[in-house]
């Protein structure tokens, strides 16, 4: 026992003895660090000094807008009413300005014109009646001078008809060749549109027959499959009813074909014979001009021969009863005179409104939008279609909407943007040129337009920017120039007193 403890009691003062060492260890560290801190307190601070600078403060506002036209129109017809014949364009195509877009069914119109022209005819041939009663009552001057008096009023009435005759055939010429013209125009579109349907057909044909091709490819493979017993019946049966559509859908496209080549065909004819009765009316009507020329010649001839021969003089009763006569008969004239210009205005209202049937395009630009299609009811007034303006030499708009927090007032005329669009590269540079004053009612935010200069593909010679294209914009909203800055960092601010 004694043993024992005289090898414990050693073990137990080293131990002591350590944990007193370390004890006193970690108060001279404690010490230590004390005096450090207090040390550090007491040193001079280290700071980094700026200088106060001059600098233009910018405050930007940034926005997506997209592009449009300075100058966008809907094509629609003025006072007609019919089916559209004819869709010259579709969405995205360029046009140039007196282009033909729409083409309206001119049948019952062309119809309005003939018969105004019949009207004009007769309102004509009633005027060329009155005038020559009119000129054969200028023969009844008396008994004095009769014959001399006679020759001349009778001469005179052969000028004043000779010049309705030469009127009467230049305008009948004028019409006819219109008319000629017309069933020339129209006959070489529906040329135009049968070719388009016979080549619609033809790829119809096309399209069934590669549909036709696969389902019977894929009828065979299944088929082999199914009498292997990999494939179901219901499989099999599927295919033989696709493969028998397809193949009617390759008669029905072959039935079309066969129908518009017939179409062209008529169409081609009723070209030719358009252009036909075109040379007969223009030769016809040269020859008539002609001779309604020569016959008013002659007839100033006949009158200067009666009116050198000098002019009878009839007493004074008869002169009064002649004048009461030819004030009747120049009344007669005037109201024939009247319901000739009627009929002509009838006629070129109905001019007109044929002439409307044809819709073109008043500016240069691009068709950005469809309303309306081949076949389709167009009225007075009904948007078919809609061209934004685009030239490679003209400036395009990017339109933005801004909240009332960056209003009118922060954002004046030319003020400067920078645009970036997404699918060019570079950054384009604008001016704002429209600032709408009144804010949209239900968004509540205000349109700027910003002018920006279109460029050019150089590739393919078209224009860079077009209509209905996204653009990020900045816009400069403030600026203080010349303002006296600091860094950021060197501003501190108290949480109490801001």
């Amino acid at each position: 026992m004694k043993r024992s403890l005289f090898f414990v009691i050693p073990v137990v003062l080293i131990i002591a003895g350590l944990l007193g060492w370390r004890i006193q260890q970690k108060l001279a560290q404690a010490k230590a660090s004390q005096l450090m801190s207090s040390g550090r307190k007491n040193m001079a601070v280290n700071v980094e000094v700026a200088p106060v600078t001059l600098h233009d403060l910018v405050s930007t506002f940034q926005v997506t807008g997209s592009v449009e036209s300075p100058q966008d129109v809907n094509i629609a017809p003025r006072d007609v009413t019919g089916r559209i014949d004819l869709l010259a364009v579709q969405q995205g195509d360029h046009v140039r300005q007196g282009q033909v877009l729409v083409k309206i069914d001119p049948t019952s119109y062309i119809a309005q014109v003939n018969t105004a022209k019949g009207n004009l005819a007769q309102a004509d041939a009633n005027l060329a009646q009155a005038k020559f009663k009119y000129a054969q009552a200028l023969t009844t001057q008396g008994p004095t001078n009769v014959a001399v008096g006679t020759a001349y009023q009778q001469a005179r009435a052969a000028v004043t008809n000779a010049e309705s005759d030469l009127a009467q055939a230049k305008n009948n010429y004028q019409e006819q060749i219109d008319a000629a013209k017309a069933s020339v125009t129209d006959a070489t579109n529906r040329v135009a549109g049968a070719t388009t349907a016979q080549s619609n057909a033809d790829a119809s044909i096309t399209s069934a027959q590669a549909s036709y091709t696969n389902a019977t490819t894929l009828y065979n493979r299944d088929y082999e499959l199914y009498k292997k017993g990999y494939q179901s019946a219901q499989q099999v049966d599927n295919d033989t009813a696709a493969m028998k559509v397809a193949e009617a859908n390759v008669t029905v496209a072959k039935g079309q074909k066969d129908a518009a080549e017939s179409s062209l065909k008529s169409a081609q004819a009723q070209q030719h014979e358009a252009e036909s009765q075109l040379h007969i009316t223009t030769v016809t009507g040269d020859t008539n001009i002609k001779d309604s020329q020569a016959r008013l010649t002659e007839a100033q001839q006949a009158l200067e021969t009666a009116r050198a021969n000098g002019i009878g003089n009839a007493s004074d009763p008869a002169k009064i009863a002649y004048a009461q006569s030819l004030s009747a008969l120049q009344s007669a004239v005037d109201a024939s005179q009247a319901s000739c210009e009627a009929a002509k205005a009838t006629l070129e209202s109905a001019k007109t409104m044929l002439n409307d049937c044809t819709l073109t395009s008043p500016l240069d630009g691009v068709v950005t939008s469809l309303v309306m299609y081949q076949g389709a009811l167009a009225a007075p007034g009904q948007t078919i279609l809609t061209v934004q303006f685009s030239k490679t030499d003209k400036p395009m708009w990017v339109t933005v909407s801004v909240p009332d927090t960056v209003s009118a007032t922060l954002i004046p005329l030319t003020t400067m943007a920078a645009v970036t669009f997404d699918g060019l590269p570079g950054k384009y540079t604008g001016k704002v040129v429209q600032v709408n004053q009144g804010a949209d009612p239900t968004a509540r935010q205000f349109t700027v337009r910003i002018e920006v200069k279109n460029l050019v593909d150089a590739k393919t010679g078209e224009p860079l920017l077009k209509p209905g294209m996204f653009g990020t914009v900045q816009l400069v909203t403030s600026c203080i120039p010349n303002a006296v800055v600091v860094p950021r960092e060197a501003i501190a601010s108290d949480e109490k007193t801001g």
